[in-house]
């Protein structure tokens, strides 16, 4: 059965290498969990080995001979010195007694070896499940580092060790994410206040959230020049104590706005010109 099917679009659901590895980990274990399939990533579930049929059969065999040995050394036989048809009885008595004994014996040792045929069967499924998930959560170009290994804890360790950075060189590839940042990379306002929320949603789970007046700052320092009167404008606002501060949803609303006003004049002052571009 395959994992059920997930959105791509969510910005964590694959694994690129260490630059998104703490957005990817708490994006992947509820899914994992989801799934039913995380104790076998974090090893507390430990993948059963395949019973081996032709060792349960020699196992089976001497078990066997050990009980036959046992229960002769420990029932007698009916004495023959009695009269001949009631030891016959006895005999036959004897016989069928030891021989259900015997099967029933056996029975319990085959219906164990079955039970553990049956849960090696059912772990088996959720293995090849959660291998299947783990390996379209990576990226095609990480896909050879586990491809050969069968164990979903060994290969989520593989990962780890490969992936898994120290919390002080995550929060700076967080906040270099967000530095690096600018409009001009971005297809629209809306697709860059749309990553920027993201990075700055990654830097707040490692416990360095920004506050507004920073958030702010961020956004203003990858905007393109075609907002520079805007930028000063907010800028007069910010300074003058007898205005309240524009609250972060003021200030997307406004730039989206912004661009659509841009977007305008652009196409009245480019006409027969060819186009231009406000976002650079």
């Amino acid at each position: 059965m395959a994992a059920a099917a997930l959105p791509t679009s969510r910005p964590n659901y694959i694994l690129t290498g260490i630059d998104n590895w703490n957005g990817w980990y708490p994006d992947f274990k509820p899914d994992a969990r989801a799934d039913d399939t995380w104790s076998l990533f974090d090893g507390t579930e430990r993948t059963r080995p395949k019973p081996d049929e032709d060792h349960v059969r020699e196992r089976l065999r001497a078990k066997l001979a050990d009980y036959d040995a046992k229960y002769l050394s420990s029932v007698s036989m009916p004495d023959p010195s009695g009269p001949a048809v009631l030891h016959q009885f006895f005999v036959t008595l004897y016989v069928f007694a030891n021989y259900y004994a015997r099967c029933e014996h056996e029975y319990g040792y085959r219906r164990a070896f079955w039970e553990k045929q049956r849960d090696w069967r059912a772990q088996n499924a959720r293995v090849r499940r959660a291998n299947k998930m783990l390996y379209d959560r990576i990226h095609p170009s990480m896909r050879g580092a586990i491809e050969d290994v069968l164990d979903p804890a060994e290969a989520f360790r593989e990962l780890e060790l490969k992936f898994k950075t120290p919390d002080n060189l995550i929060v700076q590839l967080a906040r270099g994410k967000i530095n690096s940042l600018t409009l001009s990379k971005c297809s629209n306002m809306a697709a860059y206040l749309n990553e920027m929320r993201q990075n700055a949603a990654d830097l707040s789970r490692l416990g360095h959230g920004m506050t507004s007046e920073e958030y702010v700052t961020e956004i203003i320092n990858g905007l393109s020049p075609a907002y520079d009167d805007w930028v000063e404008h907010y800028n007069e606002i910010a300074s003058d104590a007898r205005i309240p501060t524009l609250s972060v949803q003021a200030v997307e609303a406004q730039l989206i706005a912004r661009e659509h006003i841009l977007a305008q004049t652009l196409g009245t002052t480019t006409k027969g010109k060819g186009k231009g571009s406000f976002i650079e």
